[in-house]
């Protein structure tokens, strides 16, 4: 019944408050500092953890699919796993480092759906 929109980029870190992005064949990427853009926007950010926060979500979430272009290693590194957990979490991502990351933090890898759709299940 609740439904909830946010208009912001994820980030792995507190620290940081927007980016700078630009669109590129419907996928937007980061402007770093050394890049020349004319066409980038400024757009704010959060951690995961600050919007799961902000709506009072449940500390154990059923489902959660993270697809990120690339910026999955980053995105759940702002997840307090302290916090909040998910009984299934399906990514995005061919990342070694995530796949050891998330086993670290209890999650089994259950099944690779394709060659990057990955389907991790939350060892409670």
């Amino acid at each position: 019944n609740k439904n909830f929109f946010f208009n912001t980029a994820l980030v792995g870190s507190e620290n940081i408050s927007s980016l700078n992005l630009i669109e590129n064949n419907l996928v937007s990427r980061i402007v770093y500092d050394d890049e020349i853009v004319s066409n980038s926007v400024v757009v704010n950010s959060k951690t995961l953890t600050k919007i799961l926060d902000e709506i009072s979500a449940p500390n154990l979430i059923d489902f959660f699919s993270l697809d990120v272009e690339g910026y999955e290693y980053e995105i759940i590194k702002g997840i307090n796993f302290n916090k909040y957990n998910f009984k299934f979490f399906l990514i995005e991502t061919s990342n070694e480092q995530v796949i050891s990351y998330l086993n670290n933090k209890n999650y089994n890898l259950l099944e690779k759906l394709s060659d990057h759709d990955l389907l991790f299940k939350y060892k409670s």
